[in-house]
């Protein structure tokens, strides 16, 4: 049941704990994090086995006391700790834990002359909010305390579905929480940085560029139609979602719902079920419950290519702002496109 070296519950124990727990009380929330020792090989060849001995002790206290009675910690690894919380129902009380575990481990040898640095990793996710199951789970826990390890260490990750879901599940990069609040409070400067850098950039660039573009506006997809050669092109999102040509906008008499300047919103697309059935049979299918599309040039009385943003979650009505931006974001990055597709 118990780790030799640490006290802590070993893997198999812990393991069958939080199984049992998940399958005994469906629906009650249960929090696990995995907790990793920064460079702990380092640790270990700098300053010899025993010291790193005693760094895990040290910082297995510090689990033992962050967490307290509201759940179990223990050992799954070398360097790898989990810890179990019940009843946290907001991130607020995860993140206290968690920040008291970071902070507690850095100071662990803060007043030491050799000048020793200790930090910690950490990813955490919750059930049933999260994933329904604790394979799922751990795999979601894993997977964001591999990303705080990419981001620099000694950092801690709760996991947010519209922030790392692409992440976790290998469909796109990631930005962090502090960057989302950023980015949404600075959208003229994405404007700016997109008409900057764009043309020139290569193929990893731009797809930060477009990355950023849809963590700012809370986008899911974004696509290019090629009206001419009935075809989509797929700048975010997933990559999958290429069954549709675009015919839709021939349909329903669709064009003349674009305004003067090139836009057309959908703040709801059932309210389109009957006006304009194609293009709601196509995005229904897809998830897409919003959208912004701009006809690239503004002329809605050419045939010109379309660029279209999407929402699966419905949000509150697109600001006015907010569709300027996009259809500027969008005429630039459509008309790169076009170019160089007639180059190609």
């Amino acid at each position: 049941m118990k780790d030799p070296g640490t006290d802590l519950l070993n893997k198999r124990a812990i393991t069958d704990y939080v199984r049992k727990l998940i399958d005994s009380q469906p629906g009650h929330t249960v929090t696990i994090a995995i907790i990793d020792i920064d460079d702990f090989k380092t640790i270990n060849d700098t300053y010899g086995h025993m010291f790193g001995d005693e760094v895990l002790c040290k910082v297995a206290d510090i689990l033992r006391d962050a967490v307290g009675s509201r759940g179990l910690c223990g050992r799954i690894g070398g360097d790898e700790m989990f810890i179990i919380m019940e009843g946290l129902n907001d991130n607020e009380g995860i993140r206290n834990v968690l920040r008291t575990i970071r902070n507690n481990t850095k100071w662990l040898y803060h007043d030491d002359p050799r000048n020793i640095k200790i930090t910690c990793s950490i990813g955490s996710a919750t059930y049933p909010n999260d994933a329904k199951r604790y394979d799922e789970l751990f795999k979601i826990a894993d997977k964001v305390l591999y990303l705080a390890k990419e981001k620099g260490k000694d950092r801690y990750i709760i996991y947010h579905e519209d922030i790392h879901r692409e992440y976790v599940y290998g469909m796109g990069r990631i930005v962090d929480l502090n960057d989302k609040v950023f980015y949404k409070y600075h959208k003229m400067e994405i404007v700016n940085t997109i008409i900057r850098e764009y043309k020139e950039a290569d193929d990893a660039r731009r797809k930060e560029l477009i990355d950023i573009v849809a963590v700012a506006f809370n986008i899911n997809t974004i696509a290019i139609y090629d009206r001419t050669e009935l075809t989509k092109h797929i700048l975010y999102g997933d990559q999958r979602m290429t069954d549709d040509d675009g015919s839709f906008f021939k349909e329903d008499n669709y064009i003349p719902n674009f305004r003067e300047d090139g836009i057309f919103v959908i703040d709801n697309i059932n309210f389109f079920e009957t006006k304009a059935p194609a293009v709601y049979k196509v995005y229904s299918e897809y998830g897409i419950v919003q959208a912004v599309q701009y006809i690239i040039g503004g002329d809605i009385k050419k045939n010109n290519n379309i660029i279209s943003y999407g929402r699966f979650k419905l949000d509150k009505k697109w600001a006015e702002s907010d569709m300027n931006f996009l259809a500027i974001i969008g005429d630039y990055i459509g008309r790169i496109f076009l170019k160089e597709r007639k180059h190609d």
